[in-house]
């Protein structure tokens, strides 16, 4: 498998935005197509302009920060991914990306705060034996080698550099099939989507944080889905997939083998119906 530049993407329409050509779908997302986008390399703006007070500010409630994935090419903006190990209380590797926030993403017309929503950082959870670390909490520097670990902290460098690549905006409700059809990420799982959330596992403050210079970051999550899954969250929105999120469990704690929430309902409502007879 291998996954690069995204031909599609799926965006929540937001209030008062302009209209546009793209598609829009019965669930309110606006497809937006980028088969025609012109690759042009520029060399990275502000390389780990954040880095520091993000670090300092999410030390403050996930312990210590053991490791960096850094990355060995960039472009536009250099994209680290912070680690955090596993602890009391905290069973599973935190990932953060850095280097998103270095630069402003282009918000839609129409929005009422758009320099509250111009920077965003991307989280995401993974199992507590996902990785190898010793005893000061390093991962192995081979694990770069092992597709079927490393996706994921490679999915979170591919998203945070896309709205610098596109001249784009992701935000809350915001998902990408992984090629255009969608393919899975990896040989060890069916995910092939990608979908933009809040973290469920932090609290509230946390999602948010002031920099120094006065601007707002958010931390957004992200939360990989099946095509079914997918396809509700386009057909009838992202609240109605988000509901069965709750109810199944599923959050940016990435489950490579969890079932899909659309088969699952599938099956209680056929059970729920066998039950009224």
């Amino acid at each position: 498998m291998a996954f690069g530049l995204l031909g599609v993407f799926f965006s929540i329409m937001s209030a008062g935005g302009a209209m546009s050509e793209d598609e829009i779908t019965p669930g309110g997302s606006r497809i937006h197509r980028y088969e025609g986008h012109e690759y042009e390399f520029r060399a990275p703006e502000g390389e780990g302009r954040n880095l520091d007070e993000i670090t300092d500010f999410l030390e403050g409630f996930l312990g210590e920060n053991t490791g960096v994935f850094h990355e060995t090419d960039s472009d536009k903006v250099h994209i680290d991914v912070l680690y955090f190990p596993p602890r009391p209380g905290q069973e599973w590797w935190t990932l953060v990306t850095s280097g998103m926030s270095d630069l402003p993403m282009t918000v839609p017309d129409g929005l009422e705060d758009p320099e509250g929503v111009e920077l965003a950082e991307l989280v995401l959870l993974l199992p507590e034996d996902w990785f190898v670390a010793d005893e000061k909490g390093l991962v192995a520097a081979d694990v770069v080698e092992d597709q079927q670990k490393f996706w994921p902290v490679e999915m979170l460098q591919w998203l945070a550099r896309f709205p610098h690549e596109y001249g784009s905006w992701i935000w809350y409700g915001h998902s990408f099939p992984n090629g255009d059809p969608a393919e899975p990420y990896s040989s060890n799982t069916k995910l092939s989507n990608a979908l933009i959330l809040v973290p469920v596992h932090w609290r509230p403050e946390q999602i948010n944080m002031k920099l120094k210079n006065g601007r707002d970051l958010t931390f957004l999550s992200v939360v990989f889905l099946y095509d079914d899954e997918r396809d509700v969250k386009l057909q009838q929105g992202t609240d109605v997939l988000t509901d069965a999120f709750d109810r199944a469990g599923v959050n940016e704690l990435l489950d490579i083998s969890r079932p899909s929430v659309v088969r699952t309902n599938k099956v209680l409502d056929f059970l729920r119906g066998l039950t009224k007879k």
